[in-house]
């Protein structure tokens, strides 16, 4: 026994032994540094596994082949080059083992950098890495700067669920994309996300890049602050009615697949953070259990993956974790209605795949990932799953047949309500003083339904108040360079930043219309590695925050695309020659120009034109100051055309367009000259801001001659458009207005108050139907009529209740109206009688007084009676009139010195006695008569016949359907 245990000693010490002196020598550990801010891979973070799986992948290439290597992609290994610290190895290096995990038993978190000798003996602990701190796995040191780590735990899933692991790390990824809000610029405070309006009305295919960009669209901006806005609640997206598109190629239950598109800045990727996390709580499709998001600018597609490969890959799990559980996975997915797939941004995807016709492929076999992702949007490969896709509303149109979503959303932006919200959580205790600012200020309070904008205007305005120096941002143009001069005096810019290359990337991106950049797009504007990296984040003290102002990567592309038309102003006032300038400006009155044309003007102003030219450098300027003569031109010369143009619409779109270079510019004397050719007879019409309010009056008020403003039919005032409008029309002598048809406006009684004061003598037709008008409302206004003095042809009040105090309101001024419309007001009798009355005593008749949907009983009928001698047309249809208040009336026309022009009694119930009536009084009405749906049968129109074949003038008389006659109508 003791020659065996002594044999078995011997054997342990010659392995021991041999292990120990012929094993390798381990040289001096290398360290390596991630750079801040640089994505390393398409994840949105790059935590320690990654590290570790990039050294693993690598291995090959790192031993005896190279002494230096940058671990990073290959993309960022080219053009980060100088910008990370190489990973320098001597000799051999030894690596963890494949299956070993970085987890808290071999990655420690000391105060300094560990170095190869020394031994960390600290207790295993749970901890997170913070930004600045080293940490050791085996025998590498790694230094994290200030990035957002990630640690998977990439234990064996043997005797755990292989299901079960993947929804816990898609669970952990989605809590990290729901919990981060992405903002123009990044500030210390928390900011939550707000409410978007989304409608179920899509953009029509109509919808291009001309369009994209313009932030004060109309449209966009009246669908936010006219009610009623967003009509759907994202606890309900998939559960909206589909169909929107026409489309009926997709292979899986309608709604599951949703498409929502927006302008850039618009909050589309917002709207996914919201979803998932409505997943997360459970408010959403609470039986979820699998959410896949893959940003679609991050993917390779010039890879092949299977469908479970790239859907774990590009949704933050580890692959190799799942390798070999393929087939079990997708076959879970495939059969699940739990699964959820986020495709975010598929217009910054890096392929034209999605345009082309969908081909059905194997998803377990490597194909293109396009051809993954068109299968899975159709519905082949994950036929119970929701998908939900995001996208500009060009590229959404642009997707071929046979993949396009069935139901397309749109994002609408901020109401007033959200702003607010945002307002306070930007501001802080400025947000007061902030809103009353854009409060007082629409061209700055247009912009905010766009969240950029809205969250760039808070930032600064919160800057400048505090400071006292709020007169400063009176334009977008001024908000934008605000945030720019902030951007270059910030420490990590410094004097790095030309800006003339980015501007030249966003000049030669516009005219070719790409707003996605390749690295040769970006070596061609001379951006490289440094540029670069300043241009991606920089600190801005002003802001308490930080910048973006350009995303780079495969795609690379302006934070937001405001940016891009903000540079390509700059680059044309400030880098372009005269002759290129020359070749373009034909083109700046278009669509398309409209920011880009706006913010020249902007960046012309005496105020903001030496700060842009102080960030570009003065010698660099290019002819400035002729350009800056060209624009004036180009303003005074459209201004003078629209006196021509024929077409109210656009003409006032032209109008408008000047009024806002004017305003952008702020320079009195532009102003001047561009209101010497405004046109002197102006018609609004369509959609009214109060942005365009506030530039018109700023060239109204500097005219020198008499000018009339109507308003037409159909024109719908926004967000304080009418009232901004008649206060500023009332301290403006020179300004008249004749036609004020309001219908369908809400008219509270601070717009009646300031209405009134514009009833200068005037105006002829006021229409005020439909719009809610009040007593107190009424009031102001029959006042304004009394004390103009004006004759008003025509006041229409339909569908407004008017009380027994209105209608004594209204027989005050009666005098002063020759029509009245008064068509369903819920008129009482007491009403009724009191107008009467009033028209009886008038000293000419009136033109026409209209009753239609009021009840007149038999003593108000008797009332009319006594005034129809003062009425021309009287009409009284569908008002419940019997026979008896007929005969009052019918008597009172019988006896008239003047005769009626018509007279209207259709849809009451007369019969063939009221027939009889209107025979008897018939020679007093000259023009028409209409007794239709009022019952009369053959023998009342025997009666009317006979008695208007009496007659040398006949009236026509409409009796509409008689059982047993057809249609008829007396007439020669």
């Amino acid at each position: 026994m003791c020659s065996i245990l002594l044999f078995v000693l011997i054997l342990s010490l010659f392995l021991f032994a041999f292990k120990y002196l012929f094993a390798p020598f381990s040289p001096t550990v290398p360290k390596l540094h991630v750079t801040p801010h640089i994505p390393l891979n398409n994840h949105l973070s790059y935590g320690a596994t990654d590290i570790e799986e990039e050294i693993i992948r690598n291995h090959d290439d790192i031993i005896g082949t190279r002494s230096s290597r940058p671990i990073c992609p290959k993309y960022f290994a080219n053009q980060y080059e100088d910008s990370f610290t190489s990973f320098e190895l001597d000799s051999q290096f030894s690596l963890l083992d494949d299956e070993e995990s970085v987890t808290s038993e071999n990655v420690t978190t000391p105060k300094q950098p560990v170095s190869a000798t020394e031994e960390t003996q600290s207790e295993v602990k749970e901890h997170r890495v913070v930004p600045g701190q080293s940490f050791q796995i085996e025998h590498a040191t790694i230094h994290v700067g200030d990035v957002h780590n990630h640690y998977y735990n990439n234990r064996s899933v043997a005797g755990e669920s292989v299901l079960e692991h993947l929804k816990s790390d898609l669970h952990r990824e989605a809590e990290d994309i729901a919990s981060g809000i992405d903002l123009p610029i990044h500030t210390d405070r928390a900011i939550h996300a707000v409410k978007l309006q989304v409608s179920n009305k899509p953009e029509g295919p109509g919808s291009s890049f001309d369009e994209e960009g313009f932030y004060t669209r109309r449209k966009d901006s009246a669908a936010v602050y006219q009610p009623p806005v967003g009509d759907v609640a994202l606890t309900q997206i998939f559960n909206q009615k589909s169909g929107n598109t026409g489309n009926r190629n997709l292979k899986r239950k309608p709604g599951n697949t949703v498409m929502v598109t927006g302008q850039a800045g618009i909050g589309k990727t917002m709207i996914t953070k919201m979803i998932i996390q409505l997943l997360l709580d459970q408010t959403l499709l609470p039986s979820t259990q699998f959410i896949f998001n893959i940003k679609l600018r991050e993917v390779d597609f010039t890879v092949k993956r299977s469908l479970v490969e790239t859907l774990l890959l590009h949704s933050g799990c580890e692959w190799e974790d799942f390798r070999e559980h393929e087939k079990m996975i997708y076959d879970a997915l495939r059969k699940s209605p739990d699964v959820v797939v986020v495709l975010d941004g598929l217009d910054e995807a890096d392929t034209d795949d999605f345009t082309q016709e969908t081909r059905r492929c194997d998803p377990m076999k490597e194909e293109k990932i396009s051809s993954h992702l068109k299968n899975l949007i159709r519905g082949t490969f994950l036929p119970k799953a929701r998908v939900l896709i995001t996208s500009r509303p060009r590229e959404s149109h642009r997707i071929h047949s046979s993949c396009r979503p069935d139901l397309v959303l749109r994002v609408l932006g901020l109401d007033k309500s959200a702003q607010e919200e945002l307002g306070q959580q930007i501001c802080g205790k400025m947000w007061p003083k902030v809103r009353e600012y854009i409060e007082q200020n629409p061209q700055i309070r247009v912009i905010c339904y766009v969240p950029v904008m809205c969250i760039l205007a808070f930032h600064a305005l919160s800057c400048c108040l505090s400071k006292g120096r709020s007169g400063r941002l009176n334009s977008v143009t001024s908000v934008l360079e605000f945030a720019l001069s902030c951007y270059i005096r910030s420490d990590h810019v410094g004097s790095d930043v030309d800006l003339r290359k980015l501007s030249f990337l966003a000049w030669s991106g516009f005219l070719k219309r790409k707003i996605i950049f390749s690295e040769e797009d970006l070596r061609g504007a001379g951006i490289e590695t440094r540029a670069i990296q300043s241009f991606i984040c920089t600190k801005v003290g002003g802001f308490s925050g930080q910048l973006r102002l350009l995303n780079c990567d495969k795609k690379s592309c302006f934070s937001h695309l405001i940016w891009q038309e903000f540079f390509t102003a700059i680059h044309a006032m400030f880098v372009i020659s005269m002759e290129e300038f020359r070749e373009h400006i034909h083109r700046f009155k278009h669509q398309r120009w409209e920011v880009v044309t706006r913010c020249m003007f902007g960046v012309s102003s005496k105020h903001i034109s030496p700060r842009i030219s102080g960030l570009i450098g003065d010698h660099n300027v290019v002819d400035f100051a002729a350009k800056r003569d060209l624009l004036m031109d180009l303003a005074k010369n459209s201004m003078h055309a629209t006196s021509t143009t024929t077409d109210a619409s656009l003409k006032l779109c032209r109008i408008f367009q000047v009024c806002e270079w004017t305003r952008e510019v702020c320079d009195v004397t532009i102003t001047t000259t561009v209101a010497s050719q405004l046109p002197r007879k102006i018609e609004l019409v369509g959609h009214i801001l109060p942005n365009d309010v506030t530039n018109l009056m700023l060239v109204v008020r500097s005219i020198d001659y008499d000018v009339i403003i109507d308003i037409r039919f159909n024109t719908l005032f926004i967000g304080g458009a009418m009232h901004q409008l008649f206060e500023q029309i009332s301290k403006c002598p020179r300004v008249k207005m004749r036609n004020l048809y309001l219908s369908r406006n809400k008219i509270k009684d601070s717009d009646a108050a300031v209405l009134s004061k514009c009833l200068k003598g005037d105006v002829k037709h006021l229409y005020l139907d439909r719009t809610g008008i009040t007593a107190l409302g009424l009031q102001y206004i029959t006042d304004g009529i009394l004390r103009g003095n004006n004759k008003v042809e025509e006041l229409n009040l339909t569908e407004v209740e008017i009380t027994t105090e209105m209608a004594t309101l209204l027989a005050g001024c009666i005098g002063n109206i020759e029509t009245l419309f008064l068509l369903k007001c819920k008129l009482d009798e007491n009403g009724i009688v009191t107008l009467a009355n009033a028209i009886a005593q008038r000293s000419q008749p009136m033109t026409e007084v209209n009753l239609r949907g009021n009840e007149v009983s038999d003593a108000a009928a008797l009332s009319l009676a006594q005034c129809v001698g003062n009425i021309r047309r009287f009409y009284v249809h569908d008002c419940n009139l019997g026979v008896v208040g007929l005969h009052y009336m019918a008597r009172a026309i019988r006896e008239l010195e003047v005769p009626l022009q018509d007279w209207y009694v259709h849809h009451n119930n007369l019969g063939d006695a009221g027939a009889v009536l209107v025979a008897t009084c018939m020679h007093n009405i000259t023009d028409e008569i209409r007794m239709d749906e009022t019952g009369v049968t053959k023998a009342g129109l025997q009666a009317l016949t006979e008695a208007r074949n009496k007659l040398t003038h006949k009236p026509e008389i409409h009796l509409g359907k008689i059982e047993g006659v057809g249609d008829v109508t007396l007439n020669d």
